[in-house]
């Protein structure tokens, strides 16, 4: 989802925040795993979104967060136009006064 997230970025600093989300939570994944297995030594790292402390929960929020808002951001515009126009439409009560 993050690099599908990163693909449609349109900012080069909002794909780097993509890719680098992805890269945290997939590190963090895959540590973990490889402690669950027994291929890595134990060292107490905590598993995206299932911590028992809050601090890596509050951590994995945000960078969930990041990438909702990188997400938002680059499907707000219309792209098949030259000129982007907003999907939203506009309020008919805001254009009256």
């Amino acid at each position: 989802m993050a690099l599908i997230v990163a693909r449609k970025a349109r900012n080069a600093i909002h794909r780097l925040v993509a890719i680098g989300v992805m890269v945290i939570m997939v590190g963090q994944s895959l540590l973990n795993i490889g402690v669950a297995t027994g291929a890595l030594p134990t060292t107490g790292l905590p598993l995206p979104f299932f911590s028992y402390g809050g601090s890596s929960m509050i951590s994995s929020l945000l960078c969930a967060a990041l990438l909702i808002r990188v997400a938002r951001e680059s499907n707000n515009f219309c792209c098949e136009s030259p000129n982007p126009v907003p999907l939203i439409p506009p309020d008919p009560i805001a254009s009256k006064l």
